[in-house]
């Protein structure tokens, strides 16, 4: 995983003048962030967020929702379905 609150400006007048900027990112409680993926700039990912591996994170992600892609994008809420399973289609063995 990377994070970055460092970026420069697009014009490149500007990056030769060395202007540079920070922006804070957040990241909610219980949210787990998978492999091989960056959280960029100002960013901010809810609680209870699953962030799919390779994502690049470049925009707010709400709470309680899987993300996923190169530019990361919310795919669907958890939910209900989501208490019974582990993985995609494995279901986990519990009896309530």
């Amino acid at each position: 995983m990377f994070i970055t609150t460092a970026g420069h400006p697009t014009l490149s007048i500007l990056r030769e003048h060395h202007y540079r900027y920070a922006i804070p990112v957040s990241i909610g409680s219980n949210a787990w962030v998978e492999a091989n993926m960056s959280i960029l700039p100002g960013a901010t990912i809810g609680g209870n967020v699953v962030i799919g591996a390779g994502s690049a994170v470049d925009r707010d992600i709400p709470s309680d929702v899987v993300a996923v892609d190169i530019l990361c994008k919310v795919l669907r809420p958890i939910g209900q379905k989501d208490r019974h399973r582990y993985s995609k289609d494995r279901r986990l063995d519990v009896r309530e």
